[in-house]
Order: structure tokens, then sequence, then C-alpha cells
């Protein structure tokens, strides 16, 4: 989707790289079909988490369920997770989100640090984002010097950090 806008835009993204993580195979496979040609892509066939680890994944209809491995688990699959910590030691431009439950974690573990990228855009999920809990991560967003530039109905938002007070 931020290809397609960049295009539409005009942005020019030469002097910018792109980290893609993707830890099912089916969906990995389609990104590297579609960058095999953008020179500024690099893909890991990983998850991001708050932590370095191994989930289990099992399918649940279209969807796919990450949890814990534990010796009753009925796994149809194992996940590498890495600290996304590990990937904001430079200057992180954009920070896209879409893990289905884990966006608190992970917005969580890029505000303990001392670089923070400069926009996180984020899809929250309500089946797994209690409105206390987005509440919270709204507040120290805002803390942390994040404005909202955009919301769709508690799904999609774009949070930029903005130097001086504007809103």
């Amino acid at each position: 989707v931020f290809f397609e806008n960049v295009e539409k835009r005009r942005i020019d993204t030469s002097n910018m790289n792109f980290l893609l993580f993707e830890p099912m195979a089916k969906p990995f496979k389609e990104l590297e079909r579609k960058y095999r040609n953008h020179r500024n892509v690099q893909l890991f066939k990983t998850a991001l988490g708050e932590k370095r680890g191994v989930m289990c994944s099992t399918l649940k209809g279209d969807a796919v369920v990450v949890s814990r491995c534990d010796h009753s688990s009925n796994a149809h699959g194992k996940i590498t997770v890495q600290d996304v910590a590990d990937y904001i030691n430079e200057t992180v431009f954009l920070y896209h989100i879409n893990c289905e439950g884990c966006e608190v974690p992970l917005i969580n573990r890029a505000l303990s640090r001392q670089r923070l990228p400069q926009n996180i855009e984020v899809q929250f999920h309500p089946q797994h984002v209690h409105p206390d809990i987005y509440c919270d991560i709204a507040r120290r967003l805002h803390d942390s010097g994040y404005r909202i530039v955009y919301r769709y109905a508690y799904v999609w938002e774009l949070w930029s950090l903005v130097e001086d007070e504007l809103f």
C-alpha cells in the first residue's frame, strides 16, 4: 500500500530504505515477487515483537492465530520473532504496524527507545485492543510528542512527531 501511495504522490524514495517483515510463507513469497526489483527494500521472514523468541501459529479459517508455544499446542508452524528495538537504531521515517494484536507491545517498545520513529502508522484491531488500553497508548504517543494526523474509525491512524505545538 505504501509504495502505491508513494507512486501516486510522486514522492522520491531513492534515498530511503525499507525493511519489510512478514513471518508467514505465502505473504512473504508475494512480497518477494512484488519487490524483487526494488533495490532499497529488504525483506525479513520474521515477525517483530517486544522481545526475541518463537511463537506458534495455527490456522483458524482464513486467519492465522499466533500464540505462545506449549506442549499441548496443535501449532501449524513456528514463527521467529525479533525485537523491534533492534531495527530502530537509526532514523525511521515510517513505522507501519498491521499485526492483529501486537500493536500495543510494538508501540510501547518503540516508545521505550531513545530514538523515536518520525511517524507511526498503525492499524488497531478492536477485538485485540480494549478501549482503555487504546486510550493509554494514545496518551503515551501524545506525551512522547506525537500528534494524530489522520484516524479512520478506530482502525488506521497516523501519528507524527511534531517539533512545535501546532495542535
